[in-house]
Formats: structure tokens, sequence, C-alpha cells
């Protein structure tokens, strides 16, 4: 079952504690969550946080975590906010794109493809 957040009321320049304060991250085991907004309503802030308080107060193994996101460039600065947040601890982030090409290397049999197959 996944949540969905629409943060589009949000404006750029919310503090984080602001921006945390008016929405409800409770998720139970099994459950994932969507989070959708325009540029600036503060999705990876939300995002960010969420994962280290699940590492540091619920005490979840962060390889246990997987951040998926559009672009690479988004990819890359939200792992760059974890890893900040997490002094160091490595949580999966990979492009929609990346994590699909890699389940499917991984499976390649099952999908009946090659191991080297190559995504255009």
């Amino acid at each position: 079952m996944t949540d969905l957040l629409q943060l589009d009321a949000l404006s750029a320049g919310y503090g984080e504690a602001r921006v945390l304060s008016g929405i409800s991250l409770s998720l139970k085991d099994g459950q994932s969550l969507a989070l959708l907004g325009r540029n600036g309503t503060g999705k990876t802030t939300t995002i960010t946080a969420k994962i280290a308080y699940m590492v540091e107060k619920e005490n979840i193994d962060p390889s246990q975590i997987l951040a998926l996101t559009f672009s690479k460039e988004a990819a890359k600065h939200m792992r760059e906010k974890v890893e900040k947040l997490l002094q160091g601890k490595e949580v999966m982030v990979k492009t929609f794109h990346s994590f699909c090409a890699d389940l499917i290397k991984d499976h390649a049999d099952r999908c009946k493809v090659p191991h080297d197959f190559k995504i255009f």
C-alpha cells in the first residue's frame, strides 16, 4: 500500500521543521511512501529526514531502505543529503531506471534477456 502525499501547497522557503510538522509519515511494515510536488516544495528534505529517523530512532538497517527518484542529479543530491544526516551510513538511492535495469540484470535468466543486455 502506498501513502500518497501532495506537497503542492507547500512553498519554497519553509524550514525543515515546518515542512515535516504538517505531514504525517507514519508507515507500517510493508508500506511505501510516494511524495509528489513541484520544485522547492520539500520532497527531498522530507524523504531524507524520514530515512534518518527510520535509521536512528526506529533502528532500521540502512541496507533495507530504498529511495527512488527520477533523475541522476536528484539521486546524487538525495544520496549526499542522507549520508550527511547519517554521518556516512549508506542507503540505496537510485533512479527508477537504474534500479529497474539492475533488477533485470540480476534476474536476466528469469527475464529471458542476456546478462549483458543494453538499454538505449
